[in-house]
């Protein structure tokens, strides 16, 4: 099956605020394959869902993916609460005619399409959390401050263009075309190879960011979720995002069904680094098929 896209949009959600929206489109769509919705991480970009996007077009899903406020080539705002992403995201989805997606948030973004399965069922089918959706940074720290001071971006003061392009193309060496273009599109690059590159989320709004996620608890949302959740954790890794401990909890608390898939020794970005992986996993899932335990 063939697939069109992605087609580029602007999609307004405030007076001051529009979202950069990727469309990708099945050139025969499949009337039982549901559409999808899917959302980057802090400070990453719509971009790095463009492999798994072309899959499951390619197997007749409708896919939207979104440059949340302030990421990618959307509009920078000062106001990333939980409520007004929310807000953007069902936007998203009535602007681009998604009839129930299921949201797909990596990392952060997993946290994200949970809050909105929440406050919003009527809009999603279903979420998942690539790699996120769990993240409780309440239970890893003691308060914001420390929690800033772990987490905190790194300064990029005087880096260039080519020593950003040099680090992406070495590290995404072994994944798919496009992954380190896909990465440097987190960054504003100046044209000349010794322009500097900045990361288009400021610190000021990292730091906003980290601090309403640090008042998140994912495990009060999921008791309170009616709609069915599947998580892809990344697991055998020394940083794990979400711990086993918490995986263990989840089970027991979900007021609805919950479906773990572990991805051992993938990378954090593995919806960039194995999209084949990752959109096999998302289309048995929405499906209704099977999933294995590990993948």
């Amino acid at each position: 099956m063939t697939f069109q896209g992605p087609d580029v949009l602007r999609v307004p959600v405030a007076a001051d605020v529009a979202l950069a929206v990727r469309r990708t489109s099945p050139g025969a769509p499949d009337p039982d394959a549901p559409p999808f919705l899917l959302v980057h991480g802090l400070s990453s970009n719509a971009r790095l869902w463009d492999g798994v996007a072309a899959r499951l077009a390619a197997a007749g899903h409708e896919v939207v993916a979104v440059d949340q406020r302030s990421h990618g080539a959307s509009d920078p705002s000062d106001d990333l609460d939980p409520a007004t992403l929310v807000a953007d995201l069902v936007a998203v989805a009535a602007a681009t005619g998604l009839e129930r997606p299921i949201a797909v948030g990596q990392s952060w973004g997993g946290n994200v399409v949970l809050e909105l399965g929440v406050r919003r069922p009527d809009v999603v089918r279903g979420v998942v959390g690539v790699d996120g959706g769990l993240i409780d940074l309440a239970d890893r720290f003691p308060d914001v401050e420390s929690c800033w001071a772990a987490l905190a971006p790194p300064s990029f003061d005087g880096l260039t263009r080519a020593a950003l392009e040099g680090h992406m193309a070495a590290r995404t060496a072994a994944w798919p075309d496009g992954a380190a273009a896909a990465q440097l599109g987190n960054f504003r690059l100046g044209p000349g190879p010794d322009d500097p590159a900045r990361p288009v989320l400021t610190r000021e709004r990292h730091r906003r960011i980290v601090t309403d996620l640090f008042a998140q608890r994912p495990l009060d949302l999921l008791a309170e979720l009616r709609v069915p959740m599947l998580l892809l954790p990344v697991t055998g890794t020394a940083r794990g995002v979400v711990a086993e401990e918490l995986l263990a909890e989840a089970v027991r608390r979900a007021a609805a069904g919950l479906d773990v898939v572990r991805l051992p020794g993938r990378d954090h970005d593995v919806h960039l680094e194995a999209p084949d992986v990752v959109a096999d996993l998302l289309r048995t899932w929405a499906v209704g098929g099977a999933v294995p335990a590990t993948a």
